[in-house]
């Protein structure tokens, strides 16, 4: 029997914590981002994936003089990207099922989006990731530091979390056709945070 999919509830959580979560958020990732930003030329386009509210990363993008589509599943957030971040091209959908143009992004960020994507699903959304970025485009993830599936508390409300081992991750990552530049550990506490850096 098939588990139910998360993704309703992941998107009901984040609408009711879409006023909070925009005053939680810190934009410790500022200098790792900028990093990966670098080089970009201006007008480059961006995929914001799990763009949230927009604050920060949106927002950061926008004032860097990139063109940047934010994907959310959450409307409430999108609500908020839209009063707050002007500029932003905002889609709700899953990034699993999203139809986005092959080729169409320069860069892909995707900070604290994929581990609430069963990790069942995060082969097939690697291979999303590598067809929607164009040749020789960056892809930017922050995921789990370690093989974890379950439910976990955040603002008061119950979220799905899941991931593999970084390891694995880097090996689905190479299988979609991307070139892992690095993965490093971003936060060793708890489970951990990794990011990994890759291109296509």
């Amino acid at each position: 029997m098939a588990r139910p999919d998360p993704a309703p509830s992941v998107a009901e959580a984040y609408d009711a914590l879409a006023a909070w979560f925009v005053r939680a958020r810190r934009f410790r990732e500022r200098a790792r981002l900028d990093a990966f930003l670098d080089g970009l030329p201006p007008g480059a386009r961006v995929l914001d994936a799990g763009c949230g509210g927009g604050i920060p990363v949106a927002r950061h993008l926008l004032r860097r003089g990139l063109d940047v589509t934010g994907v959310d599943l959450s409307a409430a957030q999108l609500a908020l990207a839209a009063r707050r971040v002007p500029g932003l091209r905002a889609v709700q959908g899953d990034l699993r099922r999203v139809v986005l143009p092959p080729g169409a992004f320069e860069a892909i960020v995707a900070w604290d989006v994929v581990f609430h994507v069963p990790r069942a699903d995060h082969a097939r959304l690697f291979r999303r990731f590598a067809r929607w970025l164009a040749p020789g485009g960056r892809l930017v993830l922050a995921l789990g530091g370690s093989a974890f599936e379950g439910w976990l508390p955040m603002g008061g409300r119950r979220l799905f979390f899941s991931g593999h081992a970084p390891r694995h991750a880097v090996r689905l990552l190479r299988r979609a056709g991307l070139e892992v530049v690095s993965c490093d550990v971003d936060d060793a506490s708890g489970r951990g945070h990794v990011v990994v850096l890759a291109v296509k």
